[in-house]
């Protein structure tokens, strides 16, 4: 029995580390923008690619709490699909928390009920235009069509 329980901890020891050493025990936030009122991140590990697609978690963190019904958010975590060629992006799901850094509770959280919707154009000098530009290739590199 004895051997057993070991055998257990240095298993939970292995995947602790593991995790940790895949990231995926912990996100890579990257600054995007800071303005008054709001800095955004967005998190290197979790960009994903599908043709001229890219997938990427962003969070933001707000100066001041904002009240939704009867709760106080902090920060709120949003997956953004951006289209590299088309120039467009949709946000895919929202998540709002009690705490900055996306810590506490979730108070909420939304998922777009069908991510292959179109995206709408990015406006330029926001957190989403500089999210484009950290996950594109340049426009050169994309495929043509």
């Amino acid at each position: 029995m004895e051997i057993n329980r070991k055998r257990f901890v240095a298993a939970c020891a292995l995947v602790t580390v593991g995790l940790a050493g895949t990231g995926l025990a912990h996100a890579q936030w990257a600054e995007l923008l800071k303005e008054e009122g709001v800095n955004a991140f967005f998190d290197k590990q979790s960009v994903g690619r599908q043709s001229i697609n890219r997938f990427a978690w962003v969070l933001l963190d707000l100066s001041e709490p904002i009240r939704v019904s009867d709760k106080e958010y902090a920060s709120r975590m949003e997956r953004w699909r951006i289209d590299c060629a088309k120039d467009t992006a949709a946000v895919l799901s929202v998540s709002l928390f009690e705490k900055a850094q996306g810590k506490g509770q979730e108070l909420v959280a939304f998922d777009a009920p069908d991510w292959r919707r179109p995206g709408n154009a990015i406006r330029p000098s926001t957190y989403v235009a500089q999210l484009r530009r950290q996950v594109c290739p340049a426009n050169d590199q994309l495929p043509s069509g």
